[in-house]
């Protein structure tokens, strides 16, 4: 994966408090604060489309709030992660368009599993970051849509522990 000079490692620190979460594991309250902080910067809204280019591909994709709740999961997912993950996962938040940007492309239209019949095909990109000097794989799913809308759909965050990519920690 690092073999290109335009897939940087991004480097950011955990600290979260810029969103002012009074409540790490209340997921609602991470979702909205994250979701105001990020209008400021790069979510696309209904009066203002904004894009984010992947280098690799040149595609120019969306980020809506849609993603951001997806991102954090169902409530059991959330609750369940470790307070470490949860941290790591909002801070990275702050540097999305980065990871999409410098992302590799993991798999290109690939079929949706939920509606095999449907028309609408995903982009499944990779991206690695470090968060507090411990390296994290950033998968981040691209929802290509009919109509050539590009959305960013989530994100997981998985440990890297070892050089490769069939080394990942899921969580």
């Amino acid at each position: 994966m690092r073999d290109n000079k335009n897939s940087p490692i991004i480097q950011i620190e955990s600290n979260i408090d810029k969103y002012n979460i009074k409540n790490i594991n209340n997921k609602y309250e991470v979702i909205n604060k994250v979701s105001s902080e990020l209008y400021k910067k790069y979510l696309s809204n209904e009066s203002q489309i904004k894009y984010i280019t992947n280098i690799e591909t040149g595609m120019k994709i969306e980020i809506w709030k849609n993603g951001i709740k997806e991102t954090f999961g169902n409530d059991k997912y959330y609750f369940n992660l470790p307070k470490e993950l949860k941290k790591a996962k909002i801070a990275s938040m702050n540097s999305l368009a980065k990871l999409i940007k410098y992302a590799k492309v993991r798999s290109k239209d690939a079929k949706n599993y939920h509606k095999l019949n449907s028309r609408i095909v995903y982009t499944y990109l990779i991206s690695e970051i470090k968060i507090d000097e411990k390296l994290y794989y950033v998968t981040i799913d691209i929802r290509k849509s009919p109509d050539g809308k590009n959305k960013f759909y989530i994100h997981n965050l998985s440990k890297k522990k070892g050089n490769n990519l069939s080394q990942l920690q899921s969580n």
